[in-house]
């Protein structure tokens, strides 16, 4: 079922664990409304529930799981990394401090992965196009069609990490040299799995072109570049004790929103100070996995804002999940995140970027 979000306990058990009432809540990946309609459902005191999408068809069906909720919900069309400016021009008045949680739900969603037409599955046969927004210039085919082998090789070395990297690049510029232009899934995926050794199919549980679909669509999307864009842009619109939620589903990903967080924590320019609340991620158990293959591999990490006056190192938190909050350590900033010098300044009341 599209419409059954991942981790959903998890989120829900997030949010029960703060220290105030929903007021606003920003849902910066839409989707298929599915967490959206569960959030509503259990916090009745919501006024304000902001989805935020770039694929228009996600807006047509969150709408139909979101009946009953028309008077509460908001839409807006964009990238979530965009989110002060979608704000500002939607003149819906929610200004740095308003929103009392935010939450991602990072990647491709079951929705997208059902359609043919939308090319990020190989198990169906679409054009080669991955593009969450189909106004992106670039799409999937263009880069395999087009690019030069270099520039091939080092998005699956980068985002595939797949070891094969170098082969891989080759294979695909001598087919479509001999053979053309690449212009389905399938075709793709058949070519790959074709010119990978027996005894790597037989070594990994996945198929051999699983790797090199995730590394198109990551670079289509742009979508990691969006999660370190986007964290230090959202953070000021954080109420006191307002969390932010995000969902992950590669090492990637994860990597980033995990420096991410720890960087929030560590910046002593914010004020009020934030807090990881999640020391581990939080992940499916065995039975949400049986039911939905595609929580395996997601991962629930969440940053809270404290209240003017409260500090990291205090540790002092009575939700369930004060056992995993981090510990204070610094870390060293390498994935390009930058963070707004907030000397002075009460990231609850001024706009940051």
């Amino acid at each position: 079922d599209r419409h059954v979000p991942v981790l959903l306990d998890q989120v829900l058990n997030s949010i029960r664990g703060t220290q105030k009432k929903l007021r606003v809540v920003v849902d910066g990946t839409l989707g298929a409304g599915g967490h959206a309609r569960h959030l509503l459902e259990e916090n009745g005191d919501i006024e304000m529930y902001i989805g935020v999408d770039k694929d228009p068809e996600a807006f047509k069906i969150s709408r139909e799981t979101l009946i009953g909720f028309e008077d509460k919900v908001k839409y807006l069309a964009g990238d979530f990394r965009e989110l002060p400016s979608l704000l500002e021009k939607s003149e819906l008045g929610v200004n740095p401090g308003d929103i009392d949680a935010i939450l991602l739900d990072l990647g491709v969603s079951s929705m997208q992965l059902d359609d043919a037409e939308k090319g990020f599955s190989f198990l169906r046969e679409g054009p080669l196009d991955m593009r969450m927004d189909p106004f992106t210039s670039v799409s999937a085919a263009d880069i395999v069609n087009g690019w030069p082998e270099e520039e091939i090789g080092r998005i699956i070395r980068e985002y595939g990490e797949d070891k094969r990297w170098r082969r891989l690049a080759r294979v695909i510029v001598e087919h479509r040299e001999q053979n053309g232009p690449f212009r389905t899934t399938t075709e793709l995926a058949d070519v790959i799995e074709a010119k990978s050794p027996r005894e790597w199919n037989k070594r990994r549980s996945i198929h051999p072109a699983t790797l090199v679909f995730q590394a198109l669509r990551l670079e289509v999307n742009s979508e990691l570049d969006a999660v370190s864009t986007a964290i230090p842009k959202m953070i000021p619109y954080l109420s006191p004790h307002g969390r932010f939620l995000v969902i992950s589903f590669h090492s990637l990903e994860d990597r980033i929103v995990k420096r991410a967080f720890l960087g929030a924590q560590e910046n002593t320019d914010y004020s009020p100070r934030l807090q990881v609340v999640t020391k581990k991620p939080l992940i499916a158990n065995d039975v949400e996995i049986a039911a939905n293959s595609r929580s395996r591999s997601a991962k629930l990490r969440v940053l809270e804002k404290l209240a003017p006056g409260e500090d990291p190192s205090m540790g002092k938190s009575k939700n369930k999940y004060a056992h995993l909050r981090g510990k204070k350590k610094g870390i060293k900033n390498d994935l390009g995140i930058s963070y707004p010098s907030l000397k002075n300044q009460d990231v609850g009341k001024n706009e940051t970027d």
